[in-house]
């Protein structure tokens, strides 16, 4: 997929998104990992996204820390006590970017290494 379409859908879409890496043929989502920036995009794609999270087995909500510090927000504020009151369980993980890759440091997180989902 062209990678500028990729972002420009992910960024400005106003909408969840799911990408699927090549040779996928269907979307099972046991481990949904959700990036927190303190958007209201961000409030809305999650909500957006209920019916994946309800099915899930494992959610995990990232914040990296950095630039804004979210860690405190995520937990009093953010998107884990929605989910609670949802009945969605989730773990938070505040980290710091690898090399200030945050991209990089998501693929790491979600599993995604050289075009591959770790199971």
């Amino acid at each position: 997929m062209n990678r500028g379409l990729l972002e420009e859908a992910l960024f400005n879409g106003g909408a969840p998104m799911i990408v699927v890496p090549p040779g996928i043929n269907r979307f099972i989502a046991k481990h949904v990992l959700i990036a927190r920036d303190g958007s209201a995009k961000a409030g809305r794609a999650v909500n957006d996204a209920l019916p994946f999270l309800r099915a899930a087995q494992e959610i995990e909500i990232v914040s990296i820390l950095g630039e804004e510090d979210l860690s405190k927000s995520v937990k009093e504020v953010g998107p884990a006590p929605y989910l609670a009151r949802h009945g969605i369980n989730c773990t938070v993980k505040d980290t710091a970017a690898t090399d200030g890759d945050i991209g990089q440091t998501l693929r790491t997180q979600a599993g995604y290494t050289s075009g591959h989902i770790l199971s």
